[in-house]
């Protein structure tokens, strides 16, 4: 690049803030050696529909594809990895918006980007001007009508500029944990039931019969050494009677005997043989105690879980209705659900073919709210009210339809035959 030119790149600042605001058109369409075509110039003028008509295989497609890679970014080494006309060694589209040009073009393996306005200078930063049309010419109208419910929701909320996806991942996961959370509540209760109606008084741990034999074998030693003591006693006191002479020491054992047996209390050992009699259902019921107190806490716990999970499903399903009621749709009476498009009350795919076109050409216009542009491929398809519609909804939303056609008769609209016009 010479020094002239250099000095006549603009600065950033230039188009900052003006370009968002702008509605443009296509002024003029130039490619060459751009896929099929040879070389092509097209002036629309003020025409609302611009047909792209000729023979299969004569080169419609790519004049929309041509426009459609001036204002992709990163999509196009994707959607056109070989962008050269086969057997040249280079190729270019060039558009004219009015106040710029914007023209694209490859070499072998590179691409490039430039615009410029109409004085010939030079936008140093042309992507970045560029994102600021917000552009979608990938959205067909007619393609968008052959989508499915989920695809047709997803390029919906694409227009409104809404994000479900995260919510609904969320929402699907706390849905999936209070599934679980209930499937639990209902089998803990199903578990419960036959735990009913166990004594109050029962202990909380189940007994030892070892360590309760081994109670009342101690006890009974106990009892054995009262008896012994006892009889002790009884001879001490008979010898006391016997042996006067005896009298001082046989007393002081006398006195050790009887605070011995102050210390000593006899031990009541039925109600331990009775336990030990019925050790084996005591324990049984302590067993349900124990697993009647497991589940009644964990059947709370579950409850208190499922009732969390319900609270925050709901918090997102609010959020999501405040999501859409404050989106801006791009024509009235379509609502959107987890199913689908809805237009005026009736899913989008049951509505006629005329309110069909109707929805999709709005949003593809809500898709290109800089780029007043649209692409129709497909577009023999259309019956003459199909037609009306589209040519009504372009005159009110200012749109610059482009459509292709296949046409034998070379009867009407830009005629392409062999990668060039030739009417």
């Amino acid at each position: 690049m010479d020094a002239d030119v250099i000095e006549r790149i603009l600065p950033d600042a230039i188009y900052t803030g003006d370009v968002a605001d702008r509605h443009y058109k296509i002024i003029n369409l130039k490619a060459q050696n751009f896929l099929r075509l040879k070389a092509v110039d097209i002036t629309p003028g003020s025409e609302r529909i611009i047909e792209i008509s000729g023979k299969n295989g004569a080169g419609k497609s790519s004049v929309l594809k041509a426009i459609w890679s001036v204002f992709a970014n990163r999509e196009i080494s994707k959607g056109i990895p070989s962008p050269i006309r086969s057997g040249e060694e280079s190729g270019s589209v060039s558009v004219d918006l009015g106040d710029m040009t914007i023209t694209r073009s490859w070499t072998g393996t590179d691409t490039y980007l430039r615009i410029e306005n109409k004085a010939g200078a030079v936008y140093k930063s042309p992507q970045a001007l560029l994102d600021k049309l917000k552009t979608s010419l990938s959205f067909d109208p007619l393609a968008f009508i052959r989508m499915d419910k989920k695809e047709q929701r997803a390029t919906l909320l694409q227009v409104l500029g809404v994000d479900l996806d995260s919510l609904d991942r969320e929402r699907e996961g706390y849905f999936n944990a209070r599934t679980e959370a209930n499937r639990e509540v209902k089998n803990l209760t199903a578990q419960l039931a036959p735990l009913q109606g166990l004594p109050v008084d029962l202990p909380k741990e189940e007994i030892s019969a070892t360590d309760l034999i081994n109670r009342i074998r101690a006890a009974e030693e106990t009892n054995r050494k009262i008896a012994n003591t006892d009889r002790v006693i009884a001879a001490k006191e008979q010898e006391i009677k016997e042996l006067e002479t005896r009298l001082i020491n046989e007393r002081k054992n006398l006195e050790a005997a009887y605070i011995a047996r102050e210390e000593m209390q006899e031990i009541d050992i039925s109600e331990m043989e009775q336990q030990l009699r019925n050790i084996e259902d005591l324990n049984k019921q302590v067993q349900k105690r124990r697993t009647f107190e497991d589940i009644v806490s964990r059947l709370h716990d579950a409850s208190k879980k499922s009732d969390y999970l319900t609270e925050k499903i709901e918090d997102i399903d609010q959020t999501k209705k405040e999501a859409l009621k404050s989106a801006t749709f791009p024509i009235p009476d379509i609502s959107i659900s987890l199913e689908g498009i809805s237009y005026r009350e009736i899913p989008i795919s049951q509505c006629s073919a005329a309110e069909q076109i109707r929805v999709s050409v709005a949003m593809g216009a809500a898709l290109n709210p800089g780029l007043r542009v649209l692409l129709i491929q497909d577009g023999s398809l259309l019956d003459s009210t199909s037609r009306g519609i589209i040519e009504e909804i372009a005159e009110e939303q200012d749109l610059q339809v482009w459509i292709e056609v296949v046409d034998e008769s070379r009867g009407s609209g830009v005629i392409i035959e062999d990668g060039e016009i030739i009417s």
